[in-house]
């Protein structure tokens, strides 16, 4: 169905909410996604579903699969999300002509990333430069089979890091009614943590002067807070600001992430009883970008009486006969296999296979079922983390990043729209200027290391604390043109409490074992590979842009390199190196290196160095085992 047919049939005056996932990065990832849908989409029964959109359609099939599976398996209306910019026209068209085969009937109309330079994406067929472009191609193909929404932005649309170039909501409003006129048929906002902005912007839209927002849908977007790290990357992507006192509360516990989760949920669910409160009925849903995770979504839809009033308005269409007992499919728990924590990463990395070892996953599936009773309490505490099945359903509660578990749907960086540069080109080239030659390139690699700059390609943030610790053993190592972008120090059971290591919940110990990444010349690859090779306390993975993969590590091996303990809690692994893990961003890493290129024109200097690094380099992942010794990383880099 349409979203706003569905919304149009509810009660009048009925709450309602939406969740947003976006496409893991592993094939197990997205298996155990899987079956984290099938339990919120049973449990907390949302009225719809959305999926998010890659950069330049980089996870288009996926993205498909996800908003195909909600649909015919869950019953769920999915609505898939739909940049243009960037994107083949060939495969918009393939898109919706497969959602509309699907009976995927909700479209998510998004410009996306704008071209770099004339000569990026050169030779694809997009005729698209703005998302109103897309809403009328999408209206003049196909009427109105499908229901179109559109983004706006309460704080001012955001395209960069700096978002104070762009950022001014009245200006952003010509471009929505010109979406609206176009045929959007509703309206999602971009995350916001300050209510009172939204609050607003939505009265300033309904008194526009063109009428176009009277009564049209707007749904806010509600983004949960992980963990501080987290919130902090999204405000600089989005440039949402934090009420004051939310940042002192947030960072007096910033080291102890379930703490810092608490007052996420307890803000959340102010800011929706204040925009119920405030707006005089008429904002009445809400949309969660869940971060592809379960349990403070959970926790602010039980604290907000959101679930309450959807389980009783479920209860109440079923007395009526208007929702089918099985309309969603409920497992019972004699369909239950034995219970495991979590899966064992498959060797292929692929597609290929999802459904047959879907059907035989023994551990998350499990997790999704709950007997055939229409009480949301039992079911539900799972998703809370509730018991021995809510503490494996939320296993992965303490993502972290890329550096985390590729098993999580998690995984990965939070903003799941694939390999960018998150500077618009005249930030980007202010930042990184025109190198020439590899001591251009060590030197931007080392002058982020001392936050002389702010950013380098793959990493848009300064050097954190712990980084700082090792700083100058990156500087040696960065200064042999082995260019670093990721690392960690050992650690030896520091409190999780412990301002630079901790994590997780208070009364716990963390470890790490250390390790670095870095690109390194073919010739020096060659050269220090027997060294690593050999060394019985190194695992390494190494790739380059051709595709060649090398290892030491068994080919179903995965190396814990940071965990915690903790009372009455099994251990917890919050990041996990492996095969799949690595080649999932070793695909991305040289993707950035070509996003990099591609803000310089052809055949300058810049452009063939880059082009030059990219085809000639090597990503390395190199772990040391001894979590004790806090030189052995660094004695096995030593020149041989």
């Amino acid at each position: 169905m349409k979203i706003v047919d569905l919304i149009h049939g509810l009660p009048k005056g009925s709450t309602y909410y939406s969740f947003e996932y976006f496409p893991p990065k592993t094939t197990v990832g997205l298996e155990n996604l899987m079956s984290r849908i099938t339990r919120m989409s049973n449990n907390m029964l949302p009225l719809f579903s959305s999926v998010t959109w890659g950069t330049a359609g980089s996870t288009a099939s996926v993205s498909v699969l996800l908003s195909k599976l909600l649909e015919n398996q869950h019953k769920v209306p999915a609505c898939l999300h739909l940049t243009c910019t960037n994107v083949d026209r060939k495969v918009i068209d393939e898109t919706l002509e497969t959602a509309k085969n699907a009976g995927i009937r909700n479209i998510l109309a998004l410009r996306g990333d704008p071209p770099l330079n004339s000569d990026h994406w050169e030779g694809k067929l997009s005729a698209f430069e703005h998302a109103v472009d897309l809403v009328r191609y999408i209206r003049e193909k196909y009427g109105d089979y499908f229901c179109i929404g559109v983004a706006a932005y309460p704080e001012g649309h955001a395209d960069s890091n700096v978002p104070e170039l762009s950022r001014d909501p009245v200006h952003d409003i010509p471009f929505l009614v010109e979406k609206v006129k176009a045929g959007a048929d509703f309206i999602m906002t971009q995350i916001f943590y300050e209510p009172n902005v939204f609050i607003e912007f939505e009265k300033t839209l309904r008194n526009h002067e063109s009428g176009v927002f009277r009564d049209i849908t707007i749904i806010p977007a509600v983004m949960p807070i992980q963990s501080f790290s987290i919130l902090k990357r999204m405000i600089r992507l989005c440039g949402c600001s934090i009420p004051e006192s939310l940042i002192k509360r947030l960072e007096s516990v910033k080291s102890d992430d379930e703490a810092v989760k608490s007052i996420g949920v307890e803000h959340a669910v102010d800011m929706i009883k204040t925009i119920l409160e405030s707006t005089d009925h008429r904002i009445l849903g809400f949309h969660f970008c869940t971060l592809n995770l379960e349990k403070s979504v959970a926790r602010i839809l039980k604290n907000s009486s959101l679930l309450t009033r959807r389980w009783e308005q479920y209860e109440s269409q079923l007395k009526d006969g208007k929702t089918l007992k099985n309309t969603r499919r409920r497992l019972s728990l004699d369909e239950t296999p034995e219970l495991h924590n979590h899966v064992v990463i498959p060797p292929d990395d692929s597609l290929k296979g999802i459904s047959a070892s879907l059907r035989n996953q023994p551990n998350e599936t499990a997790l999704a079922t709950h007997r055939d009773s229409l009480t949301a309490d039992a079911p539900f505490s799972v998703s809370e983390g509730s018991g021995v099945l809510g503490r494996q359903a939320n296993w992965d509660d303490f993502p972290n990043g890329r550096f985390g578990d590729p098993r999580s749907p998690a995984y990965g960086e939070i903003d799941g729209y694939g390999p960018t540069l998150h500077f618009p080109p005249q930030e980007a080239l202010r930042l990184w200027g025109y190198p020439v030659d590899e001591s251009d390139i060590t030197s931007l690699f080392q002058r982020h290391i001392k936050n002389d700059i702010h950013a380098i390609p793959w990493i848009d943030e300064t050097v954190d604390d712990e980084t700082k610790m090792i700083s100058q053993h990156l500087l040696n190592v960065n200064g042999r043109t082995w260019w670093t972008v990721g690392s960690q120090p050992t650690v030896n059971g520091a409190a999780s409490t412990d301002p630079v290591f901790g994590w997780g919940p208070k009364g716990g110990k963390v470890y790490q074992k250390a390790f670095i990444e870095f690109f390194i010349s073919s010739k020096d690859f060659e050269k220090y590979l027997k060294k690593w090779h050999d060394n019985e306390q190194i695992t390494y993975y190494a790739g380059n842009k051709k595709g060649d993969f090398l290892t030491n590590a068994p080919s179903d091996g995965a190396s814990a390199v940071t965990w915690g303990v903790y009372p009455g809690r099994e251990i917890i692994q919050s990041t996990i190196i492996a095969e799949v893990s690595f080649k999932a961003w070793m695909n991305e890493a040289f993707d950035v290196w070509a996003e990099w290129a591609y803000l310089y024109s052809k055949n300058t200097a810049t452009r063939k160095l880059l082009d030059h690094c990219t085809n000639d380099r090597w990503l390395v992942s190199i772990i040391h085992h001894d979590y004790m010794d806090n030189d052995g990383l660094w004695k096995a880099l030593e020149v041989a």
